[in-house]
Formats: structure tokens, C-alpha cells, sequence
């Protein structure tokens, strides 16, 4: 009987089946057959385990993927270097693009020089301002060549031009009604070479004829609703893209987007420290006529939108290496598609590419976006029209205070700035 028992134990349970072993204990053939049912039970149970946990962490990868933050470092091509022994920028202060001529200019205030590099970043030429200006502020380069540089003097600040070899041609000397231009941190010109000058502690434009005159002054209004001393309202670069003027609000963390007529047509992004938000961003451009690019200076990165302020990515962060930055304040970008991202710190400026998964981004909304570029040059074409009187000398036209800011990298007309 009990050798029926021990037979029927050790031959008919399945691998995983439970065996109730009270009348066999002694039997070494059931505590083997016990043993090697128990290890075959634990391996299919352990294979099974690892292979639902693989599932699972891929499944979660999969879905996860797309919430990520589209935040990566910039991907570095090269730095421009000058001739100098130390082989950079002391204090860089502007960079400009001269996408007609595919030259880059750089104004040094520590050097107090304008360098001038081809389109691979070799050095051309230099020029001092040292018989002129004490200190290189912002510089503009028309279609036809002509460099303007803002400078600073014992006197106040005024704009200085140069032929394309950096021959000194005149000096421009702004004077406003009251004796004072006030903090000017940059300037811009539009397509007729009326200048504009950023006030950015008053928050307000000063308006000049080519020659100089004065003309009118635009004020500048924060969408901050609990700023109410305009000191404290801090302002980035001011830039014209494609006839849309892009002004960031550093304290605000946006950047609103005017036609030339100063009709606000957006604002792009919002105050924040998180992916696609803004901190403090300090100037702007507008890649491919397809994105905006907002340099954002306490984040350390350029942050991109599409043209209805969807983000798309941004890339950088905070670092000393190549295709990371410190407190950048400048950004430009040329015809062959590189980003110009400078800082003053370590006198760097790095020229990078856009981050493939950006472009894809862009290009899925390609279709929206050449809509709205469609939209916003049927306005840009009567603003233009419009701007041709925005600029007038004061006895032809009454002063007016608006609540736009301008600034022009356009095209300017070509011809002798002395005309």
C-alpha cells in the first residue's frame, strides 16, 4: 500500500502542482521528486517575473518618452577665436550677422574693437575705435556695407560710421530735447537709417532722422501688472526679424512680438525656471522664419517656439565647457543655419547647431507656421508701407507716445550714409 502511495507521489504531479507529502516524508524518492519540483516551480515563476518586468519598464520608456522635457545641451561646432595671443574676447558686447556678405561682426568692449570674421569663423579684419569711442556698445552693418557702431564718450554716447574696411566716416551726435538720452544700452536702424535708440531704465525709444535730429520718443510698457516703478522693469535686446519686433521682458519672462505698426501680434512663453519657461530672457531672434529663439540668460539656454508660441525644445544649460554657457546676452544666427550664443563671462562666443529632434518639431508644424508667416507679412507689407512716416522731423508730424518698441536688422536701403 505503501508502495502504491510513494509511486503515485513521484510520477503523476504536475511541475508547479501542490504535493501534500504527510505519509512520505521518509521516502527519499518523494523528498527528490519534492526538491526538483519546487526548483522547477521558482525558475518558471522567476522567468516569468523578469519577462512581465521588461514589458512593463518598456512600455513605461514608451509612453513616457514624449512628456520628457525636451531640454539638451547645445551642440557645439566651434568657438570664434581672434588673432590675438589669448585667442578670444575680452568683454564681447554685440554680435551682427551680415547675411548678404555672410561676414560676422563682434564689437569688443574690452579691446574696444570691431573684428570681422568670414562665414567659417576665420578673422578678416579689425578695427580700434580708440581716435573715436571709448567703448563699443552695439554695432549694425547695412546691406551695402556700412558699419554703425554705438559708442560710448566722455561726452554721452553717440553713433560712430565706418566704411566696410573699418575707415572712419562721420560721427552721429544724438541730442533729445532735454539734454539727455538717458541709459542707452543698444540702438537699431530701419530700412531708411533713421536710428533708434533702447533707453532701457526709462523704458522708452528715442527716435532720430538719419542725420541725427531728433524726432519723437516711444515708450515701452511691462506686461508686469505688479511693477509700478519702471525701474524695475528690465529689458533684453530689441530686434526686428522679418518685419516682427521681438522684445524681451527679462522680468517679465516673455517676449512680445509687435508688427511695425506696434500692434502687439503675441507673446511667447511664460515666467518660469522649468522646461520651456522663461526667466530671464535677455534677447531673441527668429530661425528659418519658422521659430523663435529665446535666449534666456538665469537659465542659461535658448529656449525655441514655433510661430504660435508652442514650445518645441531648447538647448545649452548652465557650464564652462563647449556647447554649454554662463549668463549669455547675445544671439544671433546666418544663412548656413549655426546659432551665435556669446557671453561676456570668458569672453565666448560659440557657434552651434540646432538639436535635430527641434527641427523635427518645427518642421511637423511646418504647415501652421507658413500660415501664420503668410498672416504676418500681408501686415508686415502695410507696415512697412506705414514706416516710411514713423520717422518724420517734429515740425511735420505731432509727437506721440505709443506703447511699441522698435528696432530694425532688416534691410536697409543701400546707398552713402552721408547722403
Amino acid at each position: 500500500m505503501a508502495s502504491e502511495m510513494k509511486t503515485e507521489v513521484s510520477t503523476n504531479p504536475g511541475p508547479c502542482e501542490r504535493v501534500h507529502t504527510s505519509n512520505v516524508l521518509n521516502s527519499p524518492q518523494a523528498s527528490n521528486g519534492k526538491a526538483g519540483n519546487l526548483f522547477q516551480c521558482s525558475r518558471l515563476t522567476g522567468l516569468f517575473l523578469i519577462a512581465a518586468l521588461v514589458i512593463f519598464f518598456t512600455n513605461s520608456l514608451t509612453f513616457a518618452q514624449p512628456d520628457q522635457p525636451r531640454s539638451v545641451p547645445a551642440e557645439f561646432v566651434r568657438q570664434l577665436q581672434t588673432q590675438e595671443e589669448t585667442n578670444h574676447f575680452r568683454r564681447p558686447s554685440a554680435i551682427f550677422i551680415d547675411r548678404t556678405f555672410d561676414e560676422i561682426f563682434v564689437s569688443d568692449m574690452g579691446r574696444n574693437t570691431v573684428v570681422v570674421f568670414d562665414e567659417y569663423g576665420n578673422q578678416r579684419f579689425a578695427f580700434t575705435g580708440d581716435d573715436h569711442f571709448a567703448v563699443p556698445l552695439d554695432l549694425e552693418v547695412t546691406e551695402d556695407g556700412f558699419i554703425y557702431v554705438l559708442g560710448s564718450t566722455a561726452n554721452g554716447r553717440h553713433i560712430f560710421v565706418f566704411d566696410y574696411d573699418g575707415l572712419f566716416l562721420k560721427e552721429i551726435k544724438l541730442v533729445v530735447p532735454d539734454g539727455s538720452i538717458g541709459s542707452v544700452t543698444s540702438f537699431a536702424l530701419d530700412s531708411a537709417k533713421n536710428i533708434y535708440l533702447l533707453a532701457s531704465t526709462e523704458m522708452q525709444i528715442l527716435g532720430f532722422d538719419k542725420d541725427g535730429n531728433y524726432v519723437r520718443t516711444t515708450r515701452i510698457e511691462s506686461s508686469s501688472s505688479d511693477s509700478t516703478d519702471s525701474q524695475e522693469v528690465i529689458l533684453g535686446s530689441i530686434s526686428i526679424v522679418g518685419n516682427r519686433i521681438l522684445v524681451p521682458s527679462s522680468m517679465d519672462g516673455n517676449l512680445n512680438v509687435y508688427d511695425l505698426t506696434g500692434r502687439l501680434v503675441a507673446q511667447i512663453g511664460r515666467k518660469g525656471s522649468k522646461a520651456g519657461e522663461l526667466n530671464f530672457p535677455v534677447a531673441a531672434t527668429i530661425y528659418n522664419n519658422e521659430m523663435y529663439m529665446v535666449l534666456d540668460k538665469h537659465r542659461y539656454n535658448v529656449v525655441c517656439y514655433d510661430l504660435t508660441g508652442k514650445f518645441l525644445g531648447e538647448f545649452g544649460g548652465k557650464g564652462f565647457r563647449n556647447g554649454w554657457f554662463y549668463h549669455p546676452t547675445m544671439i544671433e544666427t546666418d544663412n548656413n543655419g549655426h546659432v551665435y550664443v556669446g557671453q561676456i563671462y570668458d569672453g565666448r562666443i560659440q557657434v552651434c547647431d540646432v538639436p535635430e529632434f527641434i527641427l523635427q518639431a518645427v518642421a511637423s508644424e511646418q504647415t501652421d507656421s507658413e500660415t501664420i508667416i503668410g498672416k504676418l507679412n500681408s501686415v508686415d507689407e502695410q507696415a512697412t508701407n506705414d514706416n516710411a512716416t514713423l520717422l518724420q522731423p517734429a515740425g511735420a508730424q505731432e509727437k506721440e507716445v505709443t506703447t511699441h518698441s522698435l528696432r530694425v536688422t532688416g534691410s536697409p536701403a543701400s546707398g552713402d550714409p552721408n547722403r
